[in-house]
């Protein structure tokens, strides 16, 4: 620890040894089965944590990892309350500012990436307090969250905090043991909430970064913690959620929600799987879709899809579209965009119970052979339909 000074002008070094301070508290405590005086940690961990503002993005991303591998196997070293500086932190001053980091737009996205594995760990802890602020946090700032990786770190994250020292991660990565320690922890009420505010006030949100992070955030909280009692509870409702992101005009939210249907089908019980293969089929014949909320920012087709305005400008919004038929003097031609966008939606909704089916085909296929007569003749013209995304999909 003595060679961690911010005036180093060797950065290689300076990550070197943060990263080797890390790993070494780390192994120290697991050796020790934890019973290792905090004291002797205590100095090298308020070290790395001044490095998590350090002007150099390497540095930074070093002092998250090693906060990180500390935090995963014991409690950081420090007072819980806020002090304001990372020379002398609180608990909550490295939280603040790992979360900081992960909105910032000067650090890269493997530094966020990160940040977000250390604010994952640091909810391990039995005694960690923070973990609300932290699903706030998230859920607040979902909408500026639009980087695919960083949206699984966070969702990742969240699975960290509904789990709490229940989580696998507990364990010594290289034996496989699992920590001794007896934990109090409950993850029951932390699932619940969590599920009710991504079900309830997230997923209905138009905003497509914020449907693309819920879509993950829910796959990941359904992957790794379809054990729990609150999960169980909730699954026709995420089977409703995913159904509803199969209709997304994007690749990546239709594939990532045709997973999680494949995983609500495995979780469910036989009535349930029933009720998905029945909805699935209906959605790929009839293109039937749930009704979501118009409001001026809604994104109704994608970026070059109708070409640009007489001004220069896109067409892709609800405002956009309504300020060309303004100035066109036509009004009723929004009504004639609208009903260009149904149809879009309506394939967009096959497209993606195709997607659907491709996920669960295998582990339904009796369920789904009373269904092959309507099914098949469907499939095989949709192969041929001029949209190239709809041939391919099928």
């Amino acid at each position: 620890a003595t060679h961690l000074s911010a005036d180093t002008k060797d950065l290689e070094s300076l990550h070197g040894h943060i990263l080797a301070v890390g790993y070494t508290v780390e192994r120290a405590v697991v050796c020790q089965d934890e019973a290792i005086n905090s004291q002797v940690y205590e100095a090298p961990v308020r070290s790395i944590v001044t490095f998590l503002e350090h002007p150099h993005t390497m540095v930074v991303g070093a002092a998250s990892t090693a906060v990180a591998e500390v935090a995963r196997v014991v409690p950081l070293p420090l007072p819980d309350p806020k002090t304001g500086s990372l020379l002398d932190p609180g608990v909550l001053d490295v939280v603040t500012k790992l979360l900081d980091n992960i909105t910032s737009t000067k650090l890269t996205s493997k530094v966020k990436e990160r940040s977000c594995r250390a604010i994952g760990m640091l909810c391990l802890s039995d005694k960690f307090t923070y973990r609300q602020e932290i699903i706030d946090f998230f859920l607040s700032n979902v909408k500026e969250i639009k980087d695919v990786e960083i949206q699984l770190s966070v969702g990742e994250a969240l699975v960290c905090c509904v789990l709490g020292p229940l989580s696998p991660l507990r364990q010594d990565l290289w034996t496989g043991i699992k920590s001794s320690s007896m934990s109090s922890f409950d993850p029951e009420p932390v699932c619940e909430a969590l599920l009710q505010r991504l079900l309830s006030n997230v997923l209905p949100t138009p905003h497509p970064h914020a449907r693309q992070s819920c879509c993950m955030w829910l796959l990941a909280v359904l992957k790794h913690c379809n054990s729990l009692k609150a999960l169980k509870q909730h699954l026709m409702d995420l089977q409703r959620g995913f159904m509803d992101l199969l209709s997304e005009n994007n690749d990546i939210v239709q594939d990532v929600a045709s997973k999680g249907l494949a995983l609500v089908y495995e979780s469910g019980d036989v009535d349930s799987r029933s009720s998905l293969v029945n909805v699935l089929v209906d959605q790929l014949t009839v293109g039937r879709r749930s009704v979501s909320q118009v409001t001026k920012d809604t994104k109704l087709f994608e970026e070059g899809t109708l070409g640009k305005a007489p001004t220069g400008g896109n067409l892709s919004t609800y405002q956009e579209l309504c300020s060309l038929a303004s100035d066109l003097n036509q009004p009723d031609l929004i009504y004639k965009f609208m009903h260009l966008a149904n149809h879009n939606a309506i394939w967009n909704s096959k497209k993606g119970a195709a997607f659907g089916f491709s996920t669960i085909a295998k582990a339904a296929g009796e369920q789904l052979t009373a269904h092959l007569p309507k099914i098949l003749p469907r499939l095989y013209r949709y192969q041929f339909d001029p949209t190239p995304k709809i041939q391919q999909s099928m």
